[in-house]
């Protein structure tokens, strides 16, 4: 175990925030967190998850991995809403009458609830911030605009966990504040050279942003003698694993996999996860006869990839997916698009093959090249693959990359102080 440094409040392990938004789905913020949450443990801090929306009533797979770790879990707006119940009970009748008779609108108590949850919600971190005194603050993706001025920026590391391209809703004001936010934090974090240079162009950000690697711990273990074995001599199956949405380019995916099916005859194509083109996926493969086709739920995404030899994810915006580090994890060569830090982790030619966004001819035609590969070729991409993970995924190396950042902030922050951290 390695001596973090000292920290605030007479703790032996400096405690570290990892927050959110949200961790309401069984997705990629929710993953990252929980792998950084765990990880770096390993490297001598104390970790908590702190998020503003309400955890969902059912306990998804990494909400139950928090619990079994001793991992705990935070969110600001129930428990903001807890403390202030009375409050907010008394305030609702007097915005109804407000609504109703100065802004001469129908009082819509769903909005009411959520906006004083969301202020409930601000009150509780500072609170907390108050009452934890965290060492650090690990922030992934976008907050409430009213909380970035909230958090201390010595102590605050931004992890950036979209393309890096501006919130289309945002007023200027709130660009404005965005942008002053992440100028004076610590550290700000991307998924991959690409987002980051994306943030520098979007927002006109000056400072240095570090690319960092996909986190994602070994459930494949040991690599099986499979990866390194010849193609098998049937159609090969192909596969993602993602959120089905729009977002993952999932309209032009099925438009290949119609033609895949026109050139060569059926195609073995398994769409894993939840999302709203469930059903549209489900209706596009009965209109076409694409029986091979299926929707299902992910339990183990290695379960799910043992039944995949190509992944295919052609998302139209995106970072780095986690899902593209358990693929590369288990030997799975992948045809990625060039959005985000994808072509970072997957390298075209060596992991796989990287393509441009919403072109449906360029998936098919990676999709066919797979599928005509000399089996020695094959198997030589999968190994890549193995590598690759090995190289820049693992949670010791990227952990060790985090740990030296943390150290840095600490120290700063001490000095800052005028005294240690």
């Amino acid at each position: 175990m390695r001596d973090a440094g000292n920290s605030r409040g007479g703790r032996a392990r400096p405690l570290v925030w990892y927050m959110a938004a949200g961790y309401g789905l069984p997705a990629g913020i929710e993953a990252h967190i929980l792998h950084y949450a765990t990880a770096m443990r390993n490297h001598g801090f104390d970790t908590r998850v702190v998020v503003f929306k309400e955890l969902p009533p059912d306990r998804h797979r990494f909400l139950q991995a928090l619990d079994e770790r001793g991992i705990a879990i935070v969110s600001l707006q129930a428990e903001g809403a807890r403390r202030e119940r009375c409050r907010i009970r008394a305030l609702r009748p007097v915005w109804a009458v407000y609504t109703a008779v100065v802004k001469r609108r129908r009082p819509d108590m769903t909005s009411f609830s959520l906006s004083a949850g969301g202020q409930a919600g601000i009150r509780e971190l500072v609170r907390r911030l108050a009452e934890d005194q965290p060492d650090l603050i690990h922030v992934f993706g976008r907050l409430r605009t009213d909380a970035w001025d909230k958090l201390p920026p010595e102590r605050t590391i931004h992890h950036e966990m979209m393309t890096g391209t501006v919130d289309r809703h945002w007023t200027e004001e709130e660009l404005a504040d965005y942008r002053a936010y992440a100028e004076r934090v610590a550290r700000h974090f991307a998924p991959g050279t690409g987002v980051a240079e994306n943030v520098h162009r979007e927002f006109g950000i000056r400072r240095e942003i570090v690319p960092i690697f996909t986190m994602c711990p070994d459930e494949a273990g040991a690599p099986k003698s499979g990866i390194s074995d010849f193609k098998s001599q049937i159609a090969l199956r192909f596969g993602v694993i993602c959120r089905l949405t729009e977002q993952k380019g999932i309209s032009y995916l099925l438009e290949a996999l119609r033609q895949y099916r026109d050139r060569h005859g059926d195609v073995d194509f398994t769409f894993a996860g939840v999302g709203p083109m469930e059903s549209d996926i489900l209706a596009f493969a009965k209109r076409h006869g694409l029986a091979r086709v299926r929707v299902m739920r992910v339990g183990s995404p290695v379960e799910v990839l043992g039944g995949v030899d190509v992944f295919v994810h052609p998302s139209v915006d995106d970072a780095m997916p986690m899902s593209i580090a358990e693929a590369l994890m288990c030997g799975v060569p992948c045809i990625v698009c060039r959005v985000g830090g994808c072509a970072d982790l997957v390298r075209d030619g060596r992991e796989g093959f990287v393509i441009e966004p919403r072109r449906t001819d360029m998936i098919l035609e990676r999709m066919e090249g797979f599928a005509d590969m000399a089996p020695e070729e094959f198997a030589a991409f999968r190994r890549r693959a193995r590598q690759r993970y090995e190289q820049v995924c693992r949670p010791a190396s990227v952990g060790a990359v985090v740990a030296s950042h943390y150290r840095d902030v600490l120290r700063a922050a001490g000095e800052g102080r005028g005294g240690r951290a």
